[in-house]
């Protein structure tokens, strides 16, 4: 939950947008060692730009780091942005929401 709300905050967007999805103790190799990695992808339909992308990465390794104690070496964030008319969400498009 405190991921979520770190998102929503950076994304400006209420927790009933977000979702995410943990995955604790996948087979994963890093540098050819096991040790703890990550890769988190981030997908927004907005705010997703360079200065966006430098504060959202800035904020998710210090939490990363806090709270899992995962070094900033061993994680990628990778940053989407789909168009509003490529996202479904209760049944209509976002380009169709009126948000």
């Amino acid at each position: 939950m405190e991921l979520t709300e770190l998102l929503a905050k950076l994304l400006g967007l209420d927790v009933k947008y977000m979702t995410v999805i943990f995955r604790p103790n996948p087979r994963m190799m890093w540098a050819g060692t096991p040790e703890p990695c990550a890769v988190c992808r981030l997908t927004a339909i907005h705010n997703v730009n360079e200065e966006a992308n430098r504060r959202f990465t800035e904020k998710v390794f210090k939490f990363m780091n806090d709270k899992l104690n995962l070094p900033g070496n061993r994680m990628y964030i990778l940053f989407y942005s789909p168009a509003a008319n490529h996202v479904g969400f209760t049944g209509r498009l976002f380009s169709d929401l009126k948000l």
